[in-house]
């Protein structure tokens, strides 16, 4: 079975990861519904993957090697072999706080395919974890760019609109409903003659970001990989709105009308403040940051207080929250476009940087994510300078090829 070429593997694959982590440009789907329709066996595969399927058939192509000799394609196969044992045994692995499960949810499922399919990128190019120990990152390794305001959202009637790349957009004149270049706004004066109860939803893909001013005056930042569902007005005694992911809140003042973030069973509850919180799904805890005014944490029941310079860290897992002092500025300063890295195991950057630079990462070994790191980086600068500052350290390399990231040992 036939189904990828030599001299368009790693361009097919790009297109299938992004299409996967659901930030495929319109051109490049396109391009990748052109190799769907070449032949039946590409759209079986194609069906497999997004289904988080078809793994054996991903590895198992001996005819992308035909120009290779036997003994070199007879070393990829054992390669092959050799990383499906490894996944395979995270999934058998319970005792692995970091396995993926085919059972948990699709995101984990997505994962499993991603870093197969980097596996296999880098076996079909001549490269492998076992990175050349003389090379410089930059030697040879290709330039991970970064990510762009953008975003899609989502009206009550199901309608998509596409919003970012520098261009004005009018959603609804007659609402004042405007997108333009980097934030999405909502007049305040129009919404009396709005319907009650009308809610949108911005999505934020891997690789952009946003910014949406409410209808009350409520600017938020809405960082990669993140939802937001808000009403178009605010009717009622509160102001409430449902986040997925990170954003980074100015909530406009008012005593009377309280303004709540909720996240599953997790709810802050804020008059006027300016705070921060991270809830990604594929992560452990919840981090909510307050730089001034006040925060109610509300989870099961349970309330917490939070003052400037404070951070409450939900578990998840344990369900057990931990309010500690911090630097507030150090966990919201990536609104203001710079990441900010102090002593951060390599697992949380990497997700961090995964996300904004839309990268899919794969680990040697487990050990290699729980290295500690401290650093900093411009939000619209490439990752490779940084990593390569990374490596100086002797701790860990890093192989790129596309948008995959292989970390391996440094010795």
């Amino acid at each position: 079975m036939e189904i990828l070429q030599d001299k368009n593997i790693a361009k097919i694959v790009d297109l299938l990861l992004s299409k996967i982590n659901n930030s495929i440009s319109l051109d490049d789907e396109a391009e990748l519904n052109k190799w769907r329709d070449t032949s039946n066996d590409n759209e079986i595969l194609y069906d497999q993957l997004l289904k988080g399927q078809g793994y054996d058939e991903f590895v198992s192509y001996n005819k992308l090697f035909k120009d290779s000799s036997k003994t070199d394609a007879f070393i990829a196969k054992l390669r092959i072999v050799k990383y499906k044992k490894e996944l395979e045994q995270k999934l058998k692995d319970k005792d692995s706080r970091n396995r993926f499960s085919f059972n948990r949810n699709s995101k984990n499922r997505i994962l499993y395919i991603l870093s197969a399919a980097c596996a296999i990128v880098l076996i079909v190019i001549g490269l492998t974890i076992f990175i050349n120990k003389d090379n410089d990152i930059n030697d040879s390794l290709d330039v991970i760019t970064p990510g762009s305001s953008r975003a899609t959202l989502v009206l009550a009637s199901g309608e998509k609109i596409l919003l970012g790349d520098n261009n004005e957009t009018i959603i609804d004149s007659n609402l004042s409903v405007l997108s333009n270049h980097d934030t999405l706004s909502y007049k305040d004066s129009k919404f009396n003659e709005a319907p009650e109860d009308v809610y949108h939803t911005l999505v934020i893909p891997r690789g952009g970001e946003y910014i949406v001013k409410l209808s009350d005056g409520t600017k938020i930042w809405l960082n990669s990989d993140t939802k937001l569902k808000y009403p178009i007005k605010f009717n009622g005694t509160t102001r409430k709105v449902y986040l997925e992911g990170e954003a980074y809140f100015e909530v406009a003042k008012n005593k009377s009308k309280p303004f709540i973030v909720q996240y599953k069973s997790h709810k802050l509850t804020v008059t006027g403040t300016v705070f921060s919180i991270r809830a990604y799904e594929d992560e452990k805890n919840i981090l909510t940051t307050l730089a001034s005014g006040s925060v109610n944490v509300e989870i099961d029941k349970h309330k917490y207080s939070l003052k400037p310079d404070e951070q409450s860290r939900f578990n998840l897992e344990s369900k057990e929250i931990l309010i500690s002092k911090v630097k507030a500025w150090e966990y919201t300063i990536w609104h203001n476009e710079i990441f900010f890295f102090d002593d951060e195991n390599l697992e949380n950057i990497m997700k961090t940087l995964g996300r904004w630079y839309n990268i899919s990462v794969f680990y040697e070994n487990e050990e290699l994510k729980n290295i500690r790191f401290n650093g900093q980086l411009k939000r619209y600068s490439n990752v490779n300078g940084f990593l390569d500052k990374i490596e100086k350290l002797k701790k860990v390399r890093f192989n790129i090829k596309g948008k995959c990231v292989v970390v391996s040992s440094y010795n």
